[in-house]
């Protein structure tokens, strides 16, 4: 955001339409470089085409605060980004835009990943990619992602987003599985057959061998499962 104040309150700012565009282009630069450092982003690149309004050249001289920022304050930096250009003295806005391109390297497919399959060194790589051309929760940093599971198959190249990926699973449909359980400050462990897959923390249905009885069980480990009471 860019605050101006006129020297003395009374000389106007220089706010022609060519003035404006420059400032729209250099809040949009700030905007990206703060992003990028707080995010401990080196690697980066970045482009900024900043668009005014004609309208611009026709509105009296400046005198007071010239506010130029984005139009949302929590909004994403890159792509087409709204802005709003406001004068308080005398009072009139415009409404301008920034394109921003911002590329990234990102966590992508190094090929064909097919449903459930696990995410590693042999599935995934960085590339560079314009994040205005990403539609979701890109990753930076591959140690996000190793040893998830893929929800379903992703073509290679293809941008690994957080919501392509899912924990994996630690106990799968017809496993032979421990049941732990504890009540009453007494623990006993059992066997059963898994008739669910599921991750950690995932409650799945079991077959007690003991019983025969079919009970919810909740994954802790690779092949344990506990009850709940």
């Amino acid at each position: 955001m860019v605050w101006l104040l006129a020297a003395g309150g009374v000389q106007a700012q220089n706010q022609n339409r060519a003035d404006l565009v420059a400032r729209v282009t250099a809040d949009a630069e700030r905007q990206v470089q703060r992003y990028a450092r707080q995010r401990g982003w080196v690697n980066f690149d970045y482009q900024v085409e900043a668009w005014v309004p004609g309208a611009a050249d026709q509105h009296p001289g400046c005198q007071g605060e010239l506010v130029v920022a984005p139009a949302q304050a929590s909004g994403r930096i890159w792509g087409r980004v709204p802005y709003r250009i406001g004068c308080s003295e005398p009072e009139w806005e415009l409404r301008a835009r920034a394109e921003v391109s911002l590329k990234v390297p990102v966590v992508t497919a190094r090929r064909t990943v097919r449903r459930g399959e696990s995410l590693n060194r042999d599935t995934m790589r960085l590339a560079v990619r314009d994040l205005a051309d990403i539609y979701g929760d890109f990753v930076t940093d591959i140690r996000m992602l190793r040893g998830l599971r893929t929800r379903r198959a992703i073509r290679g190249g293809q941008v690994i987003t957080l919501d392509l990926a899912e924990a994996p699973l630690l106990v799968e449909r017809g496993d032979q599985v421990l049941i732990r359980v504890e009540a009453d400050g007494v623990a006993a462990s059992m066997t059963g057959e898994a008739l669910q897959s599921g991750s950690k923390g995932e409650g799945i249905r079991v077959r007690n061998h003991s019983s025969g009885k079919v009970i919810t069980a909740w994954v802790v480990e690779r092949g344990i499962v506990e009850t709940r009471f």
